[in-house]
């Protein structure tokens, strides 16, 4: 899950959200999907595997 800080405009406004890894609200209604994410906390990072040319 990941914790999120958004903004939406017309009129302006902030709103912090939890989201799960496929992008569902936790306990919010789906209009929290107008906000546009500035800060996101905890999100899973992919690995990337090492180059083919670098591997032992």
């Amino acid at each position: 899950m990941t914790w999120r800080h958004g903004v939406a405009a017309d009129p302006v406004r902030m709103h912090a959200w939890v989201q799960t890894e496929d992008g569902t609200v936790v306990g919010e209604p789906v209009s929290t999907l107008a906000y546009t994410p500035v800060l996101v906390i905890g999100a899973h990072h992919h690995h990337r595997s090492r180059p083919d040319h670098l591997d032992p």
